[in-house]
Parts: structure tokens; sequence; C-alpha cells
């Protein structure tokens, strides 16, 4: 009758410090917290690299018939001819392909202690991260503790009940 589901809750019994392992390991609220940290980290990293240079390049293409784009793209490419200022073809001008291009090196040289505060702020956000995974951590335990307390008492009556079963018998 009661004993079948007292021996099979006996012979599993864990020890917290097991629970909280196996519960650390597979809460997504603790991964998403460790991964949070992380994040904060590699955002550090790469504002304390803010010194080096970047080098870029960036194109583009278009196609507009729309008159002040391809005038003014005409403007811009160097590419203005006589025939380009007759009234017909400034007002209705054919379709035109557009081509950009462009090749750089970004070198700060100053940059007015921008980036040593953007520094600090990520070493701030990297601390805050940290300390809200902690008290996540905190937290998640004391609720587990929460329930796992009822659990032991709930074994000991078992193994109270085992025994006066056993006395019955």
């Amino acid at each position: 009758m009661l004993s079948f589901p007292l021996r099979s809750v006996a012979n599993t019994a864990k020890s917290f410090k097991d629970i909280w392992h196996d519960y650390k390991a597979n809460s997504l609220f603790h991964q998403s917290a460790k991964s949070e940290v992380a994040a904060e980290n590699e955002s550090l990293a790469r504002a304390k690299r803010h010194w080096l240079p970047r080098a870029y390049f960036t194109g583009q293409w278009f196609s507009t018939n729309d008159p002040t784009q391809v005038f003014f793209n005409n403007l811009g490419q160097r590419a203005v001819v006589a025939a380009d200022f007759v009234p017909q073809d400034l007002n209705h001008p054919r379709q035109k392909s557009f081509q950009t291009g462009s090749l750089g090196i970004d070198f700060p040289l100053y940059e007015g202690g921008m980036k040593f505060a953007q520094i600090e702020l990520y070493q701030n956000l990297l601390k805050s991260s940290e300390l809200s995974l902690t008290a996540s951590d905190i937290e998640e335990y004391a609720q587990l503790a929460q329930y796992y307390g009822p659990l032991l008492i709930y074994s000991a009556h078992q193994k109270s009940l085992l025994q006066i079963q056993a006395h019955l018998q």
C-alpha cells in the first residue's frame, strides 16, 4: 500500500550539493547571466583596443533618373560635361548608374578622453553584470534551499513511517 512510493523516494535521495550543482548547470537564468558577463567582458576588451587603427572599405552602386541625384552625382564623380547643362537633360535625365568606393584608415590621435570614459563605463557594466550573476545565484540558492528543506522533513517522516511499518509486519 504505502510502501511502494516510500521506497522509490528513499532510493533516489541526493545531497543538496548535488542538487545545487545540477540545478546551476541546467538553469537558463544562470546561463543567461553568464552570457551577459561574457558579452560585457568582450565589450570591455574591444573598448581597450580603441587606439588601434581601423582599416575599412565601402562600396555603393545605384541607378536613378532623379534630376537632382543625377546632377549631384555627376558633380561628385567629377564627370560633368557641357551636355549636362542642356535644360531638357537637366529636367528629364536618362536612367544613369553610379558606383562609388572608398578605402581608408582611421587612426585616432586625440579623442578628448571619450574612449577612456567608455572603458570606465564598460568596466562598471562588467562589475554590474558580475554582481547581478552573484545575486541571481544567491537568490536561486535560497529558493532551492527553501524547496529542499521540506524534502528533508518528508524524508525523516518517511524513515519513521518505514520503521513503524516494519514493526507492524
